[in-house]
């Protein structure tokens, strides 16, 4: 096993890559090999990916270690901590002038790496590509979604303040790696969206994000996966915004109420998609935050989401009686 402590073993590979691949993992032992061999067929060669188990009890390890006979791969333990722990982990060793991040669970296609790079080898470090997502199922079938070219204007700074039109997250960003570092890493106070408040702090810091428009990271949605967990996903982006609302900046703290509804709505809409009504009502009774208005809007969009919802029931019904 190729280890990131093991001086011997790091003789093996290049000194300098060009990218450090940085995994997370944590028990998705069942999905990690996909991810380790998506990265290592990218057409873009020099590179070195970097594992962090964070504390897994599955066979996380044994996996690394049939995919050791390419000593671009490196392997650490480290007790759990969170996923933002074990990106920083990456982060930390990482030897390549620039990083990217990809989530056990999520794959790349072959020619991600090298899109994005030959971008951002024009443009500098003061720069960090994007690519558009698509979303698979657990066996890997894509699902039908993709994302849609990216809205990002001049002022980034402000639109990543207040929504994350980073499409794929994580694992579809390359940056410069000692710009995250002098950044001070990802914030390990907050869970699942840690990507999200870097790319925000990395926008105020003067980065300015690149898209790659094509599809070249494919998201796994799957009964563990962050999107399945309203609420979790919930509690997490609250405690985003409250990192927000203290940190934003003077003006665009009017925005705020703004900022607000898009979550609020995000949460009603997701448990509804999840078939827990109630949930989504006590997040409109509680919605204090977005002002009167914004809680008509909210309230309006539920009542559109619950009809359409019966709609569909009704046609199902419809369908098995007929």
């Amino acid at each position: 096993m190729n280890e990131t402590g093991d001086a011997q073993e790091r003789g093996h590979v290049e000194v300098c890559p060009a990218v450090t691949v940085v995994i997370p993992v944590h028990n998705a032992g069942r999905y990690l090999r996909e991810a380790i061999a998506s990265v290592l067929s990218q057409t873009f060669k020099d590179l070195e990916c970097v594992v962090v188990d964070d504390g897994s009890t599955d066979d996380a390890r044994e996996i690394v270690a049939e995919a050791a006979h390419d000593r671009r791969v490196r392997y650490q333990y480290q007790v759990q901590g969170g996923c933002a722990s074990a990106r920083n982990a990456g982060v930390r060793v990482a030897r390549g002038r620039w990083l990217a991040f990809l989530d056990a669970d999520d794959r790349w296609l072959p020619t991600k790496l090298d899109r994005q790079l030959t971008l951002l080898e024009t443009r500098g470090d003061g720069f960090a590509a994007f690519c558009r997502m698509r979303l698979i199922d657990p066996a890997g079938t894509p699902l039908g979604v993709e994302s849609t070219p990216s809205t990002l204007s001049e002022c980034q700074a402000r639109e990543l303040q207040f929504g994350n039109v980073i499409s794929g997250s994580a694992s579809a960003v390359v940056v410069a790696t000692e710009t995250v570092r002098r950044l001070g890493y990802f914030d390990e106070a907050l869970w699942a969206v840690e990507d999200l408040d870097m790319w925000r702090r990395l926008a105020e810091f003067g980065i300015r994000f690149l898209e790659v428009d094509e599809t070249l990271v494919e998201i796994r949605i799957h009964p563990g996966s962050m999107q399945q967990n309203v609420d979790r996903l919930v509690a997490a982006e609250r405690s985003y915004f409250a990192k927000l609302a203290r940190e934003v900046r003077p003006e665009f703290r009017p925005l705020l109420p703004d900022v607000a509804y898009g979550f609020q709505l995000r949460w009603i809409k997701a448990y509804l998609r999840t078939g827990q009504l109630l949930r989504g009502l006590g997040i409109l009774a509680t919605a204090s935050d977005c002002g009167r208005w914004a809680r008509c809007r909210i309230a309006s969009n539920l009542l559109q989401v619950a009809l359409r919802r019966l709609r569909e029931r009704r046609a199902e019904v419809g369908r098995i009686l007929y």
